[in-house]
């Protein structure tokens, strides 16, 4: 199976073409804004990188946040005009879920992943994840401060 996939709704613009469940080409560049003007361009690098054509994919794939507000509109935008044109399937992750597929699995090795991420208010989002990367119970968002209550508890759970 061969996803296009990007995320539009975090501190970076980022693309990339599995192949087969493999990453075979990505492209991530941190931006505060931007996105709109990056995202076809970095599209484009990934499907040359990975010797693909639009019409050999199988799926798009694109976060569905949390994330800026702006930046998801951006994405949500490409991916339904990308799926449509192309006939495909569009599939939707959460950020955190992103995350955590990001993490090779030699660096995971069988453990437990928090995946955290900074909502530029006083609280961040997090969500656990199984070493097969099945979330493991709601996403949350929390006070900093609560971290360690929620890592506690992951360790209790093994």
């Amino acid at each position: 199976m061969r996803i296009l996939g990007f995320d539009t709704a975090t501190n970076a613009c980022s693309t990339a073409i599995v192949r087969d469940g493999r990453v075979v080409a990505r492209r991530l560049e941190p931006m505060a804004r931007g996105h709109a003007e990056r995202l076809m361009p970095m599209i484009l690098e990934v499907m040359d990188e990975a010797g693909e054509d639009f019409s050999a994919l199988d799926a798009v794939a694109v976060t569905n946040g949390p994330g800026a507000f702006t930046g998801l509109r951006i994405g949500l935008a490409a991916a339904r005009g990308l799926a449509l044109a192309g006939r495909l399937p569009c599939l939707a992750v959460t950020a955190l879920e992103a995350v955590a597929a990001g993490v090779p699995e030699a660096e995971r090795h069988g453990r437990q992943l928090l995946v955290v991420l900074d909502t530029k208010r006083a609280d961040v989002y997090a969500q656990a994840f199984a070493p097969d990367l099945a979330p493991m119970g709601e996403l949350r968002a929390l006070l900093p401060d609560e971290l360690p209550t929620l890592l506690m508890a992951g360790e209790k759970g093994r």
